[in-house]
Parts: structure tokens; C-alpha cells; sequence
């Protein structure tokens, strides 16, 4: 911070004048203390997604699926470093320190240096990946589906992602969902809606019959004089709710069908 402080007060002539240059240290451990570090760093990894399609049944109750993807490995010869193993040697372009410093006036330039891509060593590329570090790979992952999931819920696999740059931590994997739509029930979050046809004469003197339900068969009871288009809930008869213990309901939308005459 007080090198910063000179440069930015004085410029590279109080750095390298009457405030004292040695008392300072080199030009480039001055930019290298501004900018905060080495030029090269790390890029951090990269989150990869997939999908899978599931049934209206396996989004209620939960599932396990066979996820395919594609994704990159560090090569187990170089262990990433893209080098061929016994062929490094001291970079002789930036002399080891993976940097280039460059003048011009006033001012100090420092960047990467494009032999060694800021490794400070060149070396020949490795066989198996090219130079880059990572080798293609398809996995195969079992990957749980939790019970009411809905397509706007992502399942978040940790350490399935992309490998990062020189050891830093890998991405995650995250799978999207899609449901297949159901021959009778339609689904809004954790509610489930039906449409049940009944005759002219229970609609008008009322009945007693079973209806299907995600969690199975409910003896449902028509009152008398319902109408076409009236609606029922029954509480505790749609979907769990995701990461809890209780359900939604189950409304039944009445269709009563006229005769034709």
C-alpha cells in the first residue's frame, strides 16, 4: 500500500528518484504490489446442467434417474498441468517468472507471458490432452429426484461440474426436470386439479362414487343440486410439498353432462 501510495503521488520518476528507489524495490515488485498479485491466476471451474424427463408420478413421489453427461477430467499423465512430464525447463523468454514487463514513456506494462501462458516453465505439450490439461469423459451419475419437485427446481449435484483451473475447487452439476403431462390430473405446485364428469340426475339428487387421486382411490360425495363448473377441494390429497411433510389438495372441477334430446 505505501509503494501504491509513491506511484500514484509521484509516478515511476518517484519511484525511481529522489524518494529513494532501493528503499522501494524494483519497478516490477511496485506494479506487482498495485495490481495485486501475479498476473496469471486461476479461473475459477464452470457448473454444467442437464435434464431429465420424469412422469407426473415420479414427480410426486420422487425418483432415481440415470443421468448421461458429458463433461472434462485433468489428465492423469500431467495431473492437469498440460505439460508433457519430463520436459519442463525454466521458460527463457520471461526467465521463470511468468510475466513480461514492458516500458513505454511513462509507463509500465506488465502481462502474461505468451510462451509459458504465465507457468514460468515451458515445456513440450502432453500426449493424451494436447496441452490443455483435461481429457473428454462421458459419466453416468444416479441422481435422486426428490418428491415434489416441479420444472422450476433445479437438483444441485456438488463436484459434478467442469474440474477447475490448477486445483481450484471443480463446478457442480444441476439438473432440470420435465414433466410429462398427466392423463387426468393437471398440477399447479403442490395442488392438483381434476375434471370429473357426472350424469344430469346426480348432479340434481346427488351420489357417492370413487375418484382417482394422486394418492389413491377417495370415495367422493356429490351434494344434491350441484352445478356444472362447481368446484371441491379435498384437503391433503394433492402432491407433497417439496422439502416438507405435508401435501396439497386435490380439487375436483364438476363437468355435468346434458343429455341430448
Amino acid at each position: 500500500p505505501e509503494k501504491r501510495q509513491v506511484y500514484d503521488q509521484y509516478g515511476h520518476d518517484g519511484m525511481n528518484g529522489g524518494m529513494g528507489y532501493d528503499d522501494y524495490g524494483s519497478t516490477e515488485s511496485v506494479f506487482r504490489d498495485y495490481f495485486g498479485g501475479k498476473a496469471a491466476r486461476s479461473r475459477a471451474a464452470v457448473d454444467i446442467t442437464a435434464t431429465v424427463t420424469i412422469t407426473f408420478e415420479e414427480a410426486a413421489f420422487g425418483t432415481t434417474k440415470d443421468v448421461k453427461i458429458e463433461k472434462k477430467e485433468i489428465c492423469e499423465k500431467c495431473l492437469g498441468e498440460g505439460d508433457q512430464p519430463g520436459t519442463q525447463r525454466t521458460c527463457p523468454n520471461c526467465s521463470g517468472k511468468g510475466r513480461i514487463i514492458s516500458r513505454q514513456g511513462y509507463f509500465i506494462m506488465e502481462s502474461i507471458c505468451p510462451i509459458c501462458r504465465g507457468k514460468g516453465k515451458s515445456a513440450s505439450p502432453c500426449s493424451p490432452c494436447r496441452g490443455s490439461g483435461f481429457v473428454p469423459k462421458t459419466k453416468h451419475l444416479e441422481i435422486k429426484i426428490p418428491a415434489g419437485i416441479d420444472e422450476s427446481t433445479k437438483v444441485r449435484i456438488a463436484g459434478q461440474g467442469q474440474p477447475g483451473i490448477k486445483r481450484t475447487p471443480t463446478g457442480d452439476l444441476y439438473v432440470s426436470v420435465k414433466i410429462l403431462k398427466h392423463e387426468f390430473f393437471r398440477r399447479e405446485g403442490s395442488s392438483v386439479h381434476i375434471d370429473v364428469p357426472i350424469k344430469l340426475s346426480d348432479a340434481v339428487l346427488g351420489t357417492t362414487f370413487l375418484i382417482p387421486t394422486p394418492n389413491g382411490p377417495f370415495k367422493l360425495k356429490v351434494e344434491p343440486g350441484t352445478q356444472h363448473g362447481d368446484k371441491k377441494c379435498i384437503y391433503g390429497c394433492g402432491i407433497k410439498q417439496l422439502n416438507s411433510s405435508d401435501n396439497g389438495n386435490l380439487y375436483v372441477h364438476f363437468q355435468v353432462k346434458i343429455p341430448k334430446v
